[in-house]
C-alpha cells in the first residue's frame, strides 16, 4: 500500500473522530481561567481587570477569525466558479479546485479556533458577572487605582513568603520591592526624564524613609 492510499484510509478514520477535535477546542479550561488566570491576583479589582482584559483580547481575536473565515469562503467560492467556467482549461480548473480545497480546509481550522474562543469568552463573562455581583457594580478606574497600593502590598508579601518557605530567605529584589512599597514615592523630577539625565530616576522619598539618591 503506497503513502497516498494510507493517507486516504487515515483521513477517513480521523474524520470519524472529528467531534473529539471540538471537545478539546477550548485552549484553557474553565478551572484554569478561574483559578490561575484570574485567581492569580490578590484583590477582586485586579481579578476583574484581568478578566476584562482577557475578554477584550478574545473579542477582537474572534472578530478577526470571523472575517478570515468569511474571506476564505469568498475566495473558495470564486475559485470554484472559475474552475467551472467554460473557458477554463482542464489544468487551470484542477489548480483552482485545489486552491478552493485549501481555503475550505482553512475555514475548518478557523472554526475550531473560534469555538475555543467562544467557550473561553463565555467563562470570562461568567467570572466578570460574579465579581461585579460581589462588588455591587462594575469597578471604576478610580476604584482600581485606589486599590493598587493594597494589591501590590499583598502581592509583594505573598511572593516574599513563597521565597522564604522555598529557600529559607527572601531575595534582594523582593526586599527592595517591599521597601519601595513601605516608603512610597513623593516626587519624581520630570526634567531628569526629558533631559535624559544620567542620574534618572532621581526619587525623593517620603520623610522618614531610609533613602536618598541611589
Amino acid at each position: 500500500m503506497d503513502l497516498k492510499q494510507r493517507e486516504i484510509i487515515l483521513h477517513k478514520r480521523i474524520e470519524g473522530l472529528r467531534e473529539r477535535f471540538e471537545t478539546i477546542a477550548q485552549p484553557r479550561s474553565d478551572y484554569q481561567l478561574e483559578h490561575f488566570v484570574i485567581g492569580q491576583h490578590d484583590t477582586p479589582a485586579r481579578m476583574w481587570v484581568q478578566a476584562v482584559l482577557e475578554l477584550q483580547v478574545k473579542f477582537f481575536e474572534s472578530e478577526r477569525m470571523r472575517l478570515e473565515a468569511e474571506l476564505a469562503e469568498a475566495q473558495a467560492d470564486l475559485l470554484e466558479a472559475e474552475a467551472g467556467a467554460v473557458f477554463t482549461s482542464f489544468r487551470k480548473a484542477r489548480l483552482f479546485r485545489i486552491r478552493a480545497s485549501q481555503e475550505r480546509l482553512k475555514i475548518s481550522q478557523i472554526e475550531l479556533g473560534r469555538l475555543g474562543l467562544v467557550r473561553e469568552a463565555e467563562t470570562l463573562l461568567r467570572l466578570i458577572a460574579a465579581l461585579e455581583k460581589d462588588h455591587g457594580a462594575p469597578f471604576t478606574a478610580e476604584e482600581i487605582e485606589a486599590g493598587e497600593a493594597e494589591y501590590w502590598k499583598r502581592r509583594a508579601e505573598r511572593q516574599a513568603n513563597h521565597e522564604l518557605q522555598a529557600m529559607g530567605t527572601v531575595s534582594a529584589g523582593q526586599l527592595d520591592m517591599l521597601r519601595q512599597i513601605a516608603s512610597g514615592l513623593r516626587h519624581i523630577e520630570p526634567w531628569a526624564i526629558w533631559r535624559r539625565d544620567p542620574k534618572w530616576p532621581k526619587i525623593l522619598l517620603k520623610e522618614g524613609s531610609d533613602g536618598g539618591e541611589g
